[in-house]
């Protein structure tokens, strides 16, 4: 074992011509090249030249690059290397000659690392992890080229690539350890994602993502193996082309947020089984096709409970499973195509009558017809309620979903019930109703603007917010606002007040009013303006009740 020193400027690699290798550093060449027990450098003394392999592919143990400032290069020959990898910020390096062998390691024992130090490989270069009982391990980015593995553990190391390909070859014993980095695919078709080479192969996915950003017009295979994958995201924004998933594979998560009508397409037979499915259109002319790659059928299995609530879809050959799970919002139903899918469920509307704690996500339970509700049994109680995958739920029949951060219903009738918050109790249920009405006023007589109806042998309480403002009159833009806290009981059918009516009041006029009043086995809400002028109100009520 030696160090082998690059001093020769600009020169092929090979052979010891022009005393192109040096035993130090800027020191005096005539040393014979480097074999595969030698360390190389190319350092700050090798010059700004450009060294080119173009005989055959070279040895060498390690090869280091720190401070150099030159070009290297290839004509169809690449490196084997048995050690470690260090490229320099400050170089050129061009090696991927379009074909040709690029970079293999063949160590086969101990830990060699691949340090880029911010240098990207070309796209046409290969890197080719090929040395049994060898691992190889990233020290930092890893981006530019193909990477092939065909023998040896392959650690990510928590770090991020770039690739052109990611693909396994060869029947050697090998290990791939994805670790918490992002791992992406800039490529597409006809390569991209590749471990249909099996034999030999650990797939250890940990907590990584997956992520296919190319946005031409070329479809995109995604060849899994049949392994299990953490997330799996296609970002191809406006590309219109299709990405095809092949292998039977779980996904932790498997995304598809393209913004244009383009397809996800699964390989005939095979089963995909997620916990998350984040396939959404953007629109009623840009939906995502889920198809089969022929007329066969293909299978989605959900895992780990809850639903799987989708929006802008055309769903052709679908298999979705478990029952009453998969649901598609403002999609095309093609299952009924021969081969037939099935499992899907197509709503122009889905209302969350109740949400759900469960493994701190937010489910919707879901009203799905007038059968009754479609129940959720995975609700973990005593847990924090975390926030995750809020939509937006429009008009019914137009309704639309996509992860906003916020849960917004638009109740289409004044005065419905704009939404409830209940848990299942052994004879009633403990819940609170939300209420929400508009009047306007254009004299001083008392109008309804609410009206609460109190069931008999039940005690109600109903707390209310009420906004006014005088559109037309002396004053336009006068307002006010009252809080109103009251509790009634209905005992036999009559109705009366438990204590008092408590009220918080913000006015501009005092000649303006809300309360409550008693009528039958009702509690009204009412409010009264003033003469000659057009005030508006606005209510928003909560009612808590407890009966027998």
């Amino acid at each position: 074992m030696a160090n082998r020193f690059w001093v020769g400027l600009t020169a092929s690699w090979n052979g010891t011509a022009l005393l192109k290798w040096s035993t130090t550093s800027g020191g005096i060449g005539g040393a014979a090249e480097p074999t595969a027990a030698d360390d190389v450098f190319f350092d700050a003394a090798s010059g700004a030249g450009t060294v080119t392999i173009d005989v055959s592919t070279r040895p060498c143990l390690s090869l280091n690059f720190t401070g150099y400032t030159g070009t290297i290069t290839d004509n169809g020959f690449g490196l084997n290397i048995s050690g470690s990898l260090t490229l320099s910020p400050t170089m050129t390096n061009n090696i991927g000659f379009p074909g040709g062998p690029g970079i293999t390691f063949i160590a086969t024992a101990g830990t060699q690392t691949i340090t880029s130090n911010g240098k990207a490989f070309v796209s046409n270069c290969t890197i080719n992890i090929n040395g049994p009982g060898g691992t190889f391990q990233l020290a930092d980015t890893l981006s530019g080229a193909g990477l092939l593995i065909a023998a040896g553990t392959f650690n990510a190391n928590s770090q991020n690539m770039s690739l052109v390909v990611f693909a396994t070859q060869g029947v050697g014993t090998k290990v791939i350890n994805m670790s918490s980095g992002t791992c992406t695919i800039t490529g597409a078709a006809p390569l991209t994602w590749d471990l249909s080479i099996t034999a030999g192969l650990t797939f250890n996915a940990q907590t990584s993502t997956i992520k296919f950003t190319n946005t031409s017009a070329t479809n995109i295979p995604f060849v899994g193996g049949s392994q299990i994958y953490n997330n799996v995201w296609f970002a191809r924004g406006t590309s219109t082309a299709s990405n095809t998933i092949t292998g039977s594979n779980t996904f932790a998560d498997l995304r598809d947020d393209g913004i244009v009508a383009h397809s996800l397409i699964f390989g005939t037979g095979t089963t995909q089984t997620v916990t998350t499915f984040t396939v959404n259109g953007s629109s009623t002319g840009n939906r995502i096709t889920i198809n089969s790659d022929s007329t066969g059928t293909h299978n989605l299995v959900k895992a780990g409970g809850g639903t799987i609530i989708r929006n802008f879809l055309n769903i052709q050959h679908s298999i979705a499973t478990p029952s009453n799970t998969w649901y598609a919002l403002n999609s095309v139903n093609n299952q009924a195509v021969a081969t037939a899918g099935s499992g899907w469920i197509f709503n122009s509307f889905v209302f969350p009558d109740q949400i759900v704690n469960t493994n701190n996500q937010v489910q919707a339970i879901i009203n799905n017809n007038t059968a009754g509700y479609v129940p959720y049994t995975g609700a973990t109680a005593n847990t924090d309620l975390g926030i995750q995958n809020l939509f937006t739920l429009g008009a019914i029949g137009v309704g639309t979903i996509s992860p906003v951060g916020k849960l917004h219903v638009v109740q289409e009738i004044l005065g419905n019930e704009v939404q409830r918050l209940e848990s299942v109790a052994t004879n009633d249920d403990p819940s609170e109703r939300v209420f929400q009405n508009r009047v306007q006023t254009t004299t001083a007589v008392a109008t309804t603007l609410h009206s609460f109806v109190i069931p008999t042998n039940t005690v109600m309480q109903i707390k209310t917010w009420v906004v006014a403002r005088r559109t037309v009159g002396v004053t336009v833009g006068d307002g006010a606002g009252y809080e109103i806290l009251a509790t009634y009981r209905n005992v036999a059918g009559v109705v009366t007040l438990i204590g008092a009516i408590t009220r918080t009041i913000d006015e501009d006029q005092a000649t303006w009013n809300a309360t409550y009043a008693i009528s039958a086995q009702s509690v009204l809400l009412q409010v009264t303006g003033v003469a000659a002028s057009t005030i508006v109100w606005h209510n928003t009520s909560r009612t808590y009740q407890v009966a027998t």
